[in-house]
């Protein structure tokens, strides 16, 4: 077998102590609607989010107060945009979150049209700027890389007509199920998501990966050396994606298809370990229990949706509506860290509005 990575690992030298002084910045309980108001208004939404084309006929409601409404629908967990409109008719806490008076609701209709035009491309253009916002505050400043994809059901009309592009899939259990993967890099001390994709559950979750590695690519790392992931990413492509952008790959190994049944009975020949190298194989004993970061990510992101399933139907409605899940979480973040540290570069928020 030819060796596809000749990079070793002596480049690289982990930071030693891994341990997180702090509580982590994943947490969504005591954040109210008016600090997740603030922290949404103090940041550039409005030059993120889609702008309206033509200056004829009256006057827009403004993005960003129909984007707030997204986000209500989402934290508040309101299924139809009928009901978010019944919601704020009724809701003043609601109204005075998103912007709107009481006379000066939009219609569902209004809702649907903007959130078509929130396309995967658009949130996850928000996504990496709320990335960078997160990096520039020092959230991920020791942070590795943890990789590992979470089960979400799909939304059947009835039990006769299953969403058709939602897949078959098993989970480590064997547990089948039918919905999506939602694959996610996160910090490891931060426990905060640097990337996500969204895939059928009969795609094979190393396809996400690379899709993954491109976003990666784009960001800061902040000098992250590691990147941890369990036995479904066991393969060549993902190791060689891996220390291409300077990250060695701590994979654990898949012996499903193998008569060797444990890494360390693998020849030192072997292409994983000659892609490592003695200190990458020392590092993967060493760090390897750092993956668990990505799994509590992961609950925190399905204690957001209440559950693992979402009220949408088709792939990209589907991510629509889970990176707007994932927004909400960095945004929660960002709101955290600046509760704990107190380092408010140019937030209105105040500590007294935290203690509300």
């Amino acid at each position: 077998m030819s060796i596809i990575v000749t990079k070793q690992v002596s480049d690289f030298t982990p930071r030693p102590a891994l341990v997180n002084i702090m509580s982590s910045a994943r947490s969504i309980t005591s954040i109210s609607t008016p600090l997740l108001k603030d922290s949404v208004s103090d940041l550039p939404f409005e030059d993120w989010l889609p702008r309206r084309k033509s200056r004829l006929g009256r006057p827009d409601y403004q993005p960003i107060r129909l984007f707030k409404a997204y986000l209500l629908k989402i934290r508040e967990h309101f299924q139809y945009d009928t009901t978010l409109v019944d919601k704020l008719h009724d809701n003043e806490t609601y109204r005075d979150f998103c912007g709107f008076s009481k006379d000066n609701i939009p219609s569902h209709d209004t809702f649907s049209t903007f959130f078509q035009k929130l396309t995967p491309a658009r949130l996850n253009t928000v996504f990496l700027k709320l990335d960078h916002e997160l990096t520039r505050l020092g959230v991920f400043d020791r942070d590795e890389l943890a990789l590992d994809a979470t089960d979400i059901l799909s939304n059947p009309r009835n039990r006769h007509h299953p969403d058709p592009e939602a897949g078959w899939g098993y989970k480590s259990d064997g547990e089948r199920f039918h919905g999506y993967w939602a694959v996610f890099v996160a910090g490891t001390v931060s426990e905060i998501p640097r990337a996500v994709q969204v895939i059928p559950a009969d795609t094979h979750q190393s396809l996400a990966a690379q899709q993954i590695f491109a976003q990666l690519n784009q960001q800061d790392l902040r000098g992250a050396t590691l990147l941890i992931a369990d036995s479904a990413y066991d393969d060549k492509k993902t190791y060689r994606s891996c220390i291409d952008l300077e990250l060695v790959p701590l994979i654990s190994y898949n012996h499903r298809r193998s008569k060797i049944k444990t890494y360390d009975a693998l020849k030192p020949s072997n292409w994983r370990k000659r892609s490592l190298g003695e200190e990458g194989i020392w590092l993967r004993t060493q760090y390897y229990h750092l993956r668990q970061s990505v799994e509590h990510y992961q609950s925190t992101f399905k204690e957001i949706l209440k559950g693992r399933s979402v009220p949408v139907r088709g792939l990209v409605k589907v991510t629509q509506y889970l990176l707007v899940g994932t927004i909400l979480s960095q945004l929660y973040a960002i709101i955290n860290w600046s509760k704990r540290t107190g380092y408010q570069p140019r937030y209105k928020v105040t500590l007294d509005q935290f203690l509300r």
